[in-house]
């Protein structure tokens, strides 16, 4: 990366980037594209989808930066941003006819069924996500982070600034709430 801009947080990077300092943008995405390329292949399935919603995350966010308020982690609005592209990519594949298993979105990261798996019905994925919105952020974050990135439960708390019993409390009531609202058995 790219001398002392890489030892800065990402706060203080964002804030160099509406100043104008071009470096910081290259700091930045070299610094989470990889984690938002795994999260996003997690929920869309699809890596070259995935290498989209990266670049059109980065290049919302950029182009957003004059916007950007540090309420929060940089890195809950960077997944918040990918997030919600990535299920973008795949709503309009669902619409396009295209299906998508239950299992396959509630799987962590790098466990997606081979291409033999039978597919479940674009009903389920709808239901899905409905369960997935009705969460509230906090919930609705830990979920994504653990279960569709599969990041272990320490860099969950980190990403999101709270501690590892948060995101355990949290991960459980979610996963719980999401498994009656869905009717399935849910694993962390």
């Amino acid at each position: 990366m790219n001398g002392p801009l890489a030892e800065r947080p990402d706060e203080e990077l964002m804030r160099l980037c509406r100043d104008g300092v071009e470096d910081a943008y290259g700091v930045i995405y070299e610094r989470h594209r990889a984690r938002v390329l795994r999260f996003a292949t997690g929920i869309t399935r699809d890596e070259d989808a995935a290498q989209d919603v990266v670049q059109q995350a980065f290049a919302y966010i950029f182009r957003k930066v004059e916007e950007y308020e540090p309420r929060a982690r940089f890195t809950t609005y960077l997944f918040r941003v990918a997030r919600n592209m990535a299920l973008d990519v795949v709503r309009r594949q669902v619409r396009r006819g295209g299906s998508v298993s239950l299992e396959a979105v509630l799987e962590p990261a790098g466990n997606a069924p081979g291409p033999g798996a039978a597919v479940e019905r674009r009903e389920d994925l709808a239901r899905v996500f409905s369960a997935l919105e009705a969460l509230d952020e906090p919930h609705r974050s830990v979920v994504e982070l653990r279960v569709l990135e599969g990041l272990p439960v320490g860099q969950v708390a980190e990403t999101l600034g709270v501690p590892e019993g948060t995101v355990k409390s949290r991960l459980h009531n979610a996963l719980e709430k999401l498994r009656r609202a869905l009717g399935v058995e849910v694993v962390s």
